[in-house]
């Protein structure tokens, strides 16, 4: 008996030890149950380990894509899980991924995942419509409950086959949490239902959208912009008026004379005839100098003055006269 004992205590703890899972359907990566992996020696035997052992690593144990090993042509994906022992349980999420790059959560469960301990389990999520046909990823992440603290994942290209498939859109879903690996949170065991389980990483992770493959989203349309409020237009402040420059004025000058020549006007001698024959008087007249001015500077050009002139015709004889004055003086004289 206590042999017996010793023996059952062995298995339970290689059991304990050794108990890890990996997805079985759809087809993962370098699964035993791929005739690709298989007949191209690609198959690992050890794919039910954790990441961050053997030269695992995040995403999809760091395997390459494939091709498309399972066809799926409904909106239920069934998904199976095989497994060596559940660490009693955990936090399991489900969904997919376009480029194998960012992955979106379609569906989750929070510490009774993989419970209670079976060596296979079997899950659905449902594909939104507005995911077209074609080729695509389905990942299966779990964060064990007890032991060592561990982080699984699993990827399965897949082909997307349905009836009345549309020509993509946008996903919506949850973003993928990763814990217990380098440089990431880690989440203490929790077997008991009042541990801390870490449950809010799940519960509270951001809500993304991811576009499908060939998916060109239109931008809504927009208001025609409109021009912010202005306020009521305001004259510029203006400087008190100021007389404008003047000129400086140059003082009054006197005018310029300038000092010409004398003008000199000949006159013919004026004969006067008298009563009785005489001989003629002959009366010279003096010179008349008329200076002319043109604005300040007088002018230079001569001038004959012509004042009170009168042609008298008397005897055949010619007076002329120049100055009244003097014709009347020598009038009186003759008749003396």
């Amino acid at each position: 008996m206590k042999g017996l004992l010793n023996i059952t205590l062995i298995f339970s703890y290689l059991s304990f030890i050794y108990a890890h899972a990996f997805m079985s359907t759809p087809v993962a990566r370098r699964s035993r149950y791929s005739d690709y992996y298989v007949k191209n020696g690609l198959v690992d035997y050890d794919i039910m380990a954790p990441l961050n052992v053997n030269g695992y690593s995040y995403p999809c144990k760091g395997f390459p894509t494939g091709p498309a090993i399972t066809e799926i042509t409904t909106d239920v994906v069934p998904i199976k899980i095989e497994s060596h022992g559940s660490h009693n349980g955990g936090h399991c999420q489900f969904g997919v991924s376009f480029d194998g790059k960012n992955f979106i959560v379609l569906k989750q469960f929070v510490h009774d995942c993989l419970k209670p301990d079976m060596f296979n389990y079997n899950y659905e999520i449902t594909l939104p419509r507005s995911i077209p046909n074609g080729n695509m990823i389905i990942f299966w992440t779990w964060i064990n409950s007890v032991g060592n603290r561990e982080y699984y994942m699993d990827c399965a290209d897949i082909k997307l086959n349905r009836i009345n498939s549309n020509q993509g859109g946008v996903v919506n879903g949850k973003e993928l949490v990763v814990a217990n690996l380098p440089g990431y949170t880690i989440i203490p065991e929790f077997p008991n239902p009042n541990d801390y389980d870490g449950r809010e990483l799940l519960l509270n992770a951001k809500n993304i959208f991811i576009n499908t493959p060939n998916y060109v989203p239109t931008a809504p349309p927009t208001a025609p912009p409109t021009a912010p409020p202005t306020a009521p237009p305001t004259a510029p402040p203006t400087a008190p008026p100021t007389a404008p420059p003047t000129a400086p004025t140059a003082p009054p000058t006197a005018p310029v004379i300038v000092p010409t020549a004398p003008v000199i006007v000949p006159t013919a001698p004026v004969i006067v005839p008298t009563a009785h024959p005489t001989v003629p008087v002959i009366v010279p007249t003096t010179p008349v100098i008329v200076p002319t001015a043109t604005g300040d500077v007088a002018s230079t050009t001569p001038t004959y003055l012509r004042q009170n002139q009168t042609d008298i015709a008397s005897n055949g004889n010619a007076i002329t006269f120049t100055n009244t004055p003097l014709l009347f003086c020598l009038l009186f004289l003759n008749f003396f």
